[in-house]
């Protein structure tokens, strides 16, 4: 065997020396360039997961806005009727009653009139909280517009729901609403109708009360009206 075929020579070792060096480049440069973008990814991913909590609370806050009245903070008209619908729909199935009770502020477009939208507005927020201490957390109440509310009273006859409409007449009448420096005396009236068997669905109980509503209003006002 010769010897001079095992042992490489010094113009071996040269010219194997800049390729191990452009490999070792190359090596690095993909090194750092795969750096470069699992950095970017990791970025990315941290943006995205960012965007999906503000996303998460961004439709949160709407279906808030969806199922809140904003100047009162109680039930949208529309989550309102919702809401009582499937509570008619478990009241018919269980056998129990439940009652509507339709509320109107009397001569509310002269407060509107002399206090403007934020005093219309601060009142119609003091109503609706001094209803809600009256109500049980299982009652449901939504403002339907303007300023008349809508109430749900869960498992009421006509003598406890007549009994709940003149709590909340009195504590509206009875306690003078602080505005614009003034305090002002106001009252309501109030409409009444009571499931039965006949009820077709809420929104045909929802037109009893009304009637009934309308009825307290040409009596005189300030005073419950049953269907």
């Amino acid at each position: 065997m010769d010897t001079h075929d095992s042992i490489p020579t010094s113009l071996d070792n040269a010219a194997s020396q800049p390729g191990e060096q452009a490999d070792a480049q190359q090596v690095l440069r993909l090194q750092q360039e795969l750096a470069q973008r699992e950095a970017a990814l990791q970025a990315v991913a941290a943006q995205r997961q960012s965007l999906e909590q503000e996303c998460v609370q961004l439709r949160q806050r709407l279906q808030a806005l969806s199922q809140t009245d904003v100047q009162t903070g109680v039930l949208s008209r529309n989550y309102f009727l919702a809401l009582a619908e499937r509570e008619w729909q478990r009241a018919r199935r269980l056998n129990r009653s439940l009652a509507i009770v339709c509320v109107d502020l009397d001569h509310f477009k002269q407060l509107g009139d002399t206090y403007g939208h934020s005093g219309r507005d601060g009142i119609l927020r003091m109503v609706a909280e001094r209803c809600r201490s009256v109500l049980r957390e299982i009652d449901l109440i939504g403002r339907s517009g303007g300023d008349e509310f809508l109430i749900l009273i869960q498992e009421a006859d006509t003598l406890s729901a007549v009994m709940v409409a003149e709590r909340l007449r009195a504590i509206i009448s009875t306690s003078p609403l602080p505005v614009a420096d003034e305090t002002v005396t106001l009252t309501a009236s109030f409409g009444i109708a009571i499931t039965a068997d006949d009820t077709p669905d809420i929104n045909h109980l929802i037109e009893k009360a009304t009637t009934a509503l309308d009825k307290a209003k040409q009596d005189g006002r300030n005073r419950v009206a049953v269907s």
